[in-house]
């Protein structure tokens, strides 16, 4: 999937698990520690899904950073933290199995890299990614119902997340 995807499930993620009490509390441990393991399962669960990438990537990448800035301007500022937290999650199976090919790609700087991946979504055998239009139609659903949940949980939980 995009960055974009996993950037909006991050958001969802911290949208249901915005507190709404001490931001500080043992309880607000908890929330960062299932918001950081969610991001990352989600991520996995995104990945294993057939899928092509229907943005490119240099946008993408763009498009998911402007979405990440927006987020936390507009977030409470007890929430900014559970923002930050739930991405680095959802983002960080890629910067480990996939960061040292990108930034070699698209930045010319010649990264190490593991000699495997990491995480098992990444594998060939359990990676969803399309590379042809095989499944682009199954593709297009799986990434329309996902927005549609990312924008009901946003929606439904926008006053504890949100400053307005």
């Amino acid at each position: 999937m995009n960055v974009t995807f996993h950037t909006l499930g991050s958001i969802a993620t911290a949208a249901v698990l915005s507190p709404t009490g001490n931001w500080r509390s043992v309880a607000a441990l908890k929330r960062y520690a299932i918001g950081f393991v969610s991001g990352i399962l989600i991520h996995g669960i995104l990945d294993f899904l057939p899928h092509n990438y229907p943005l490119p990537s240099k946008f993408d990448v763009a498009f998911a950073i402007v979405l990440l800035i927006l987020t936390l301007w507009l977030a409470q500022k007890q929430n900014r933290l559970l923002v930050l937290i739930c991405f680095i999650g959802s983002i960080l199976p890629d910067v480990i199995d996939l960061g040292a090919g990108i930034a070699n790609k698209h930045l010319g700087i010649p990264v190490p890299q593991l000699d495997f991946k990491f995480f098992p979504w990444h594998w060939e055998e359990y990676s969803g990614s399309i590379y042809d239009d095989s499944h682009s139609f199954e593709s297009a659903i799986f990434h329309l119902l996902f927005l549609l949940i990312c924008f009901i949980l946003i929606y439904a939980y926008r006053k504890s997340i949100f400053r307005f």
